[in-house]
């Protein structure tokens, strides 16, 4: 099975704001934390980590710590003996996901503007020729979708940047992606407005169970 949970910030930065950050950062993780100017950047970096703390505590009996979260030599988030573990961020949210069985990769982003270029470097000609046949007002969300799903998909594979997006392609109506001989499926996420959540895991067909952080604890959906 797969956990994953979502932290609305908007929400909960004044609990955010009484806490106390090392109880919930590694001292390398400490160092980021403090380097950071912009209040918002703060939140969405702690918020990540008391969702994650919550969540093997909550889910796995506190036999994992969060101060075992460490990052391997390409960048991915781990702790030894999960099998997977994602984090992101992005606007007014936090997002995680856990797994004893499975790689995992998740992935938010706000929606907005973004730059032509963006286009060149994720979407491959044929998803290019895809956008192209949409309408203006579609457009914007299923750019997101496919840039969030690329994303999801590169943080289960571990990969970093040693892979380009445009070299993902999809399949099934997208609901997988393919690289090399190994696909990885995505699964049906909360909507939340004006967002794009997508989730990605190495094993097809598994179960996956959704949390939100709300009233200062962590509730199933």
């Amino acid at each position: 099975m797969t956990h994953a949970a979502i932290f609305d910030i908007s929400k909960e930065y004044k609990y955010l704001e009484l806490l106390n950050p090392v109880e919930f950062f590694s001292e390398r993780d400490l160092v980021s934390y403090n380097s950071y100017i912009n209040v918002a950047d703060k939140h969405r970096m702690l918020a990540s980590r008391v969702l994650l703390n919550s969540m093997l505590k909550s889910l796995f009996s506190g036999n994992f710590s969060i101060k075992g979260l460490q990052k391997n030599e390409k960048g991915k988030p781990i702790i030894y003996g999960l099998a997977g573990l994602s984090i992101s961020h992005s606007g007014d949210f936090a997002v995680v996901s856990i797994s004893e069985e499975a790689e995992t990769g998740i992935d938010i982003q706000k929606i907005g503007n973004f730059p032509e270029e963006d286009i060149h470097a994720i979407l491959n000609q044929e998803e290019k020729l895809a956008y192209q046949a949409l309408t203006i007002v579609e457009k914007q969300q299923w750019f997101y979708d496919v840039w969030s799903k690329k994303e999801a998909a590169l943080k289960a594979m571990g990969e970093g940047l040693a892979i380009e997006m445009k070299e993902l392609t999809f399949s099934n109506n997208m609901s997988q992606v393919n690289y090399g001989d190994q696909p990885w499926y995505f699964y049906k996420t909360p909507a939340i407005n004006k967002y794009s959540l997508q989730l990605c895991s190495s094993i097809e067909n598994q179960k996956i169970s959704w949390f939100k952080w709300e009233q200062n604890k962590l509730l199933r959906f």
